[in-house]
């Protein structure tokens, strides 16, 4: 068994497993079922409020399916945790 980070190992893996950041999540899964994303989108705060596990969900969200929920065994998801990568949606 391969060493994991912790952070990754216990980051939230969908939009229902963030805490703390309800009316970001409620407002994001809305976008994506209604298919009406923004052309960009802009995570700011102080340290440790969620920026980076709410665009990961995000990314790998919009990457894996056309709706709110997010299916990590997809083929794209498995292949973007392979290789450990951030997509900026830019």
């Amino acid at each position: 068994m391969s060493y994991q980070i912790l952070s990754l190992k216990w980051r939230p893996k969908s939009f229902d497993q963030i805490v703390g950041q309800s009316h970001i999540t409620h407002t994001l899964n809305n976008a994506i079922s209604i298919d009406r994303l923004a052309q960009a989108f802009l995570f700011s705060g102080p340290r440790g409020v969620g920026k980076t596990t709410t665009a990961r969900v995000l990314a790998s969200t919009i990457n894996g399916l056309n709706s709110a929920e997010t299916c990590l065994d997809t083929v794209s998801y498995t292949h973007l945790r392979a290789h450990e990568t951030v997509l900026d949606l830019v």
